[in-house]
């Protein structure tokens, strides 16, 4: 019997699809470079097309045998993120994670914990975050599988004010071909559907819909796909009901070198100045 994902990840699959590998705003770059001690280096860059560029230098050391990882971050905002996970210590499955941000010039912190079990047909978190202004907030999810049908919800309670600030629900049913999902959030006021399907090796569909009862009866609705051309290149296309259209094409030029080209077109403006190109640079070694 398997582990089911997590509740944020209830539909995975057509996020991913829908949402990654579109660089279609500005150029992005990222260098990852592994050292024999077992320290995993980082540096990204992202240029949008205003403002400077944003960037980040992340170093994440990793003991497996004792499962502890620990990662340090420095962003160009002056924003130092730790972070530090302990799995499988205490019990089979258990994850603690201790999660901090610091800003030397304003002198602001955060602090978040997080306690995470996972097994067959279970997995369950629960975050307490520190830093929030009204007072500690405690979050929790679970979800529960079986047969690839899966059922799951999510709370957070404030405990200051005694409030609960959110509550979502989840169903569906997924395997490595198919998958569907049917998600309730915003204490049950936004609504999303969502299906994945892989075709065959070379070819992966799918689309979503949400609807906010809050906003009105308008419905978004998104399809695309993914083409795979050769195990070195891949491309991508997608489009919503308000016409705006994306495509993407990633190439994998030599082992360690990934470069992706995006364009996005408003297709009801195809005369005028608002479409985006994008590309993005990956280096790893």
């Amino acid at each position: 019997m398997s582990i089911p994902m997590a509740f944020s990840d209830l539909a995975k699959p057509t996020n991913d699809l829908l949402g990654k590998d579109f660089p279609v705003v500005g150029h992005k770059l990222e260098v990852k470079t592994f050292a024999p001690n077992n320290v995993l280096f980082t540096a990204k860059g992202a240029q949008s097309e205003k403002g400077p560029i944003a960037g980040e230098l992340e170093a994440k050391w990793s003991d497996k045998p004792n499962g502890l990882t620990l990662t340090q971050g420095w962003t160009t905002a002056n924003k130092l993120n730790s972070k530090l996970e302990l799995e499988d210590q205490f019990a089979k499955g258990l994850k603690l994670e201790i999660g901090t941000a610091f800003e030397p010039a304003s002198t602001g912190r955060a602090a978040k914990l997080g306690l995470l079990y996972k097994r067959p047909m279970f997995h369950g978190r629960t975050f307490l975050d520190l830093s929030a202004k009204s007072g500690p907030v405690l979050t929790t999810d679970a979800v529960v599988s079986h047969e690839g049908y899966f059922v799951g919800a999510e709370g957070s309670y404030d405990i200051q004010a005694g409030d609960i600030k959110k509550y979502s629900l989840g169903l569906g049913y997924s395997t490595p071909l198919v998958g569907v999902a049917v998600q309730s959030s915003n204490k049950l006021s936004l609504y999303t559907a969502s299906y994945y399907h892989r075709v065959n090796s070379n070819v992966e569909a799918s689309g979503r819909v949400t609807w906010d009862s809050v906003a009105g009866d308008k419905v978004l609705a998104e399809v695309g796909g993914k083409y795979t051309l050769d195990r070195l290149a891949f491309a991508k296309a997608k489009i919503n009901n308000g016409g705006i259209a994306q495509l993407s094409y990633t190439q994998f030029i030599r082992p360690g070198v990934q470069l992706g080209l995006g364009l996005s077109l408003d297709t009801q403006k195809l005369n005028e100045p608002v479409h985006k190109v994008g590309s993005s640079l990956t280096f790893s070694g």
